[in-house]
């Protein structure tokens, strides 16, 4: 386990929170938790359907959303209380929810108001 595994991860999971950001302006939605991050690479094809979506999409089509131990990074997406809750989580060198160190999850969260 590498100190360098953990800044891809994060680097990663920025590139991804700026496609999404992307995702967002051109649409005026988030992909929903069912849609996953494949929705910043392949227009979705159950609703809510984009309306303008980029013809080349949100993010390089060869970038996967597997983390540097071999694993998906995870996504929800959640409105509540009139904000968007976007997380994006890298479960660690580990595999699993918590550890610590190089086992310690990665975790990124959007919130902005949905007004």
């Amino acid at each position: 386990m590498k100190k360098s595994d953990v800044i891809t991860a994060k680097i990663v999971m920025n590139y991804l929170q700026e496609g999404l950001t992307i995702y967002f302006q051109d649409n005026g939605i988030y992909p929903t938790t069912t849609q996953g991050l494949q929705a910043l690479a392949n227009k979705p094809t159950f609703p809510p359907i984009p309306k303008n979506y980029s013809s080349s999409g949100y993010l390089e089509r060869t970038l996967t959303f597997i983390d540097p131990w071999e694993n998906p990074y995870q996504y929800t997406y959640q409105l509540m209380n009139g904000k968007h809750k976007i997380t994006i989580l890298s479960f660690g060198a580990d595999g699993k929810l918590g550890g610590e160190e190089y086992d310690a999850d990665i975790i990124s969260i959007i919130e902005t108001d949905a007004n």
